[in-house]
C-alpha cells in the first residue's frame, strides 16, 4: 500500500528511469553469475590412467611414510635418510636420490628425484591397498629438476594428503 501511495504522487517518468536501473542491476548480477559458473566449470588438469598408478607403487609408499612423519613429528624437518629408516620392510631406499621440502600458500610440497636404480616393484600392505583407492594423479609438464612432487595439506589440516604430481611424458 505504502508503495502505492508513494508512486501515486510521482511523474511516470521517474517510475520508468528507476524501474530501468534496477532491471539493468538484476542483469548485470545474472551475467557475472553465469560466467563465474563457466569459469568454474573448466580445469587444466588431467588425472592420469591406472596404469600410471602401477608404475608409482614407491612414489605411492613415499608419499605414506611422508605423511605419517608428519603427522608423528608434528610438521618436524626430515631428510631421506630419516624417512629410509622408517621403512621397515626397505621398499624406497633405492628408488629415490633426493628429496626436497617447499611450503607453498596453502600447502607443502615434497618434490622427489628417482635413483637409477629404481624398483617400482613393490607390494602393497592390506591398509596401503585401500588407500591407492583415493590418490590423485596429476600430469604437468616442465616440474624443473625433480621428477615429481607430492603435495600435503599443513598441520591445521592434519597433513592430508591432497595429490602426486609428475613430469607429462
Amino acid at each position: 500500500m505504502i508503495t502505492i501511495w508513494k508512486y501515486n504522487n510521482a511523474n511516470p517518468e521517474t517510475i520508468f528511469n528507476t524501474t530501468m536501473k534496477y532491471s539493468k542491476i538484476r542483469i548485470f548480477n545474472i551475467i557475472i553469475i553465469a560466467l563465474f559458473f563457466v569459469s568454474c566449470s573448466k580445469t587444466s588438469k588431467v588425472t592420469t590412467a591406472d596404469k600410471t598408478r602401477e608404475d608409482l607403487r614407491d612414489v605411492f609408499v613415499l608419499t605414506i611414510l611422508v605423511q605419517d612423519y608428519l603427522k608423528e613429528t608434528n610438521g618436524e624437518e626430515f631428510n631421506l635418510e630419516k624417512l629410509f629408516a622408517r621403512d621397515s620392510l626397505g621398499r624406497i631406499s633405492k628408488n629415490f636420490e633426493s628429496i626436497s621440502t617447499i611450503s607453498r600458500g596453502g600447502h607443502i610440497a615434497i618434490q622427489y628425484k628417482f635413483s637409477e636404480n629404481r624398483n617400482n616393484k613393490i607390494e602393497f600392505t592390506g591398509n596401503e591397498k585401500q588407500m591407492k583407492e583415493i590418490w590423485k594423479v596429476i600430469e604437468k609438464e616442465n616440474l624443473g629438476n625433480f621428477d615429481g612432487e607430492i603435495q600435503f595439506d599443513y598441520g591445521e589440516r592434519f597433513y592430508n594428503f591432497r595429490k602426486i604430481i609428475i613430469e607429462k611424458n
